[in-house]
């Protein structure tokens, strides 16, 4: 049986590597269901975090994209954790 807090847990992270040796994805599984995946999407950037097998993904690939709209949501909706 397993008795250490998953609370406290961070996985090893999970890389994928393209046939030229560069990364392609990196995913996360941390706390007791979270995760986080950082994958090429035809051939742009999307940044995926959730949890267990729901959560949301956004594009990542510009300056003040989608990824950078919803950060700006959360630290409008939870100014305290801003930072």
């Amino acid at each position: 049986m397993i008795t250490w807090n998953v609370a406290k847990r961070i996985e090893e992270p999970e890389i994928q590597r393209g046939s030229n040796g560069k990364i392609e994805s990196v995913s996360v599984v941390f706390g007791p269901h979270h995760f986080v995946d950082i994958r090429l999407v035809g051939g742009k950037v999307v940044c995926a975090i959730g949890a267990t097998h729901h959560g949301v993904s956004f594009e990542a690939a510009e300056v003040m994209g989608p990824l950078e709209e919803a950060i700006d949501l959360l630290k409008a909706t939870y100014p305290g954790r801003a930072f």
